[in-house]
């Protein structure tokens, strides 16, 4: 079930923004919706990264997918569910395309949509616009 997605086209060139999503600890920089970011090693299939949400303590994510320069799904376990993020860059006649999804499957999916929906489809897009301008400006 999809919880939350969003897509826009920056001026940007794909590997300006894959710069960006591959330095995991600068996230909180451009992703309002994260207080820390951390990664436990390269960014590769079953590496797991810590994120925390402003008051909340860290969720564990892993890699599970990796196209490089193209797209990764991350994964984290939550109580009778899974949770996904999905992010993939296309070339657009702008630029790169920037899509980000999030899935939930599970038993308890359905309370976990209740509960997370909201904030993840007000964050989402505010998060993937910040992305993008720290692409096309880079300091």
């Amino acid at each position: 079930m999809i919880l939350a997605r969003h897509a826009l086209e920056t001026t940007a060139g794909g590997e300006a923004v894959w710069r960006r999503w591959v330095d995991v600890a600068t996230w909180p920089s451009w992703d309002p919706s994260l207080e820390q970011a951390a990664i436990h090693g390269p960014f590769q299939v079953g590496t797991t990264l810590d994120l925390a949400a402003p008051g909340r303590g860290p969720t564990t994510w892993r890699i599970a997918t990796l196209d490089p320069h193209t797209s990764f799904t991350c994964e984290a376990r939550l109580p009778g569910a899974r949770l996904r993020a999905v992010r993939s860059l296309e070339e657009c006649p702008m630029g790169t395309r920037v899509t980000q999804r999030f899935d939930i499957e599970g038993p308890l999916a359905w309370l976990h949509v209740l509960l997370l929906r909201e904030s993840a489809a007000h964050s989402l897009p505010s998060a993937l616009r910040a992305l993008a301008r720290s692409a096309e400006h880079p300091l």
